[in-house]
């Protein structure tokens, strides 16, 4: 138990000193809160947004048409089902909507994201006098979103599209540690990226985040203020297998926020802030993500 505890912790560093996920919203997120993962069956709606500015290298900063602003919404619909005591099935199922502003115009794109289905096993589970759960997770990332949408006669940027068009692989492993009001729970994951159709390939993502909760517990209302942090990184996108040189992303975001269950239902509200960034090799800047969840557990 010892030994997979430190190999969680190891994993959680070097991935932390090396790479992790998409900026823009086209990698994967599996920051489900800790109530439902320690729950076998759930069902949930989460909503994110967040926003970049970005300008056009090849155009003088002080020059109007040099600015856009891109906003990324997304509506996710998810689920959590037990199979037996140490398998489940997690899906979910996006719907998106991004727009862009420049000084001339504006593209607005919606419509269904990307779904994806991931087995879920159980490898560790104490109870004593502390509760340690381990979850390893693997599955596939299916190309239902739309990846072509034209608008003014203009096919629209990659990152503004609902889909990928590709076919991806996610991995995750979770973890939560539990003493008495005191919960830790870290995610990772790795989400391995195919070329789609029209010979684009996003680059693949890595990602890690650890929060800490503390528990405030008045018969059946749960309170859980949060803390914590998300590093992310996305490597480079390849149109036809050469390396698009304005791609590629990472960041270091804060979080703060709060749980709250009653019942069988529940609400999770956080605000991650960036503390670093780079972006298409310093051409965007984001203001951070705002994620709200609705969760519904069942035994």
């Amino acid at each position: 138990m010892k030994k997979i505890f430190f190999v969680c912790l190891a994993l959680m560093l070097y991935i932390q000193a090396s790479q992790a996920c998409d900026a823009c919203g086209s990698g994967l997120n599996l920051q489900l809160g800790v109530i439902p993962n320690l729950q076998r069956n759930y069902l949930g709606i989460r909503y994110q947004q967040f926003h970049f500015h970005s300008h056009d290298e090849h155009v003088s900063l002080n020059e109007t048409q040099a600015h856009s602003h891109e906003i990324f919404r997304t509506v996710e619909i998810y689920g959590n089902f037990s199979l037996s005591r140490r398998i489940q099935v997690f899906a979910s199922l996006p719907y998106k909507i991004s727009s862009r502003e420049t000084a001339y115009k504006t593209y607005t794109i919606r419509g269904i994201g990307d779904a994806q289905i991931l087995i879920r096993y159980k490898l560790l589970e104490t109870k004593s006098k502390f509760t340690q759960t381990l979850f390893l997770s693997s599955g596939i990332k299916f190309a239902t979103g739309k990846y072509n949408e034209v608008q003014q006669g203009s096919l629209l940027h990659e990152y503004l599209q609902c889909g990928s068009g590709s076919y991806d692989f996610p991995f995750h492993i979770n973890y939560i540690f539990k003493k008495d009001k005191f919960i830790f729970n870290s995610d990772l994951y790795y989400l391995m990226k195919s070329e789609n159709k029209m010979k684009y390939k996003f680059g693949n993502s890595m990602g890690v985040n650890a929060q800490c909760y503390y528990q405030i517990k008045k018969q059946q209302t749960v309170f859980m203020p949060q803390i914590g942090l998300v590093y992310a990184m996305n490597e480079k996108d390849k149109r036809n297998n050469e390396i698009e040189r304005i791609s590629g992303s990472q960041q270091l975001l804060g979080q703060i926020g709060i749980d709250f269950y009653y019942k069988k239902i529940g609400v999770i509200c956080n605000w991650q802030p960036t503390l670093l960034q780079q972006h298409n090799n310093g051409l965007s800047k984001s203001s951070g993500r705002l994620q709200t969840s609705f969760v519904y557990t069942m035994k």
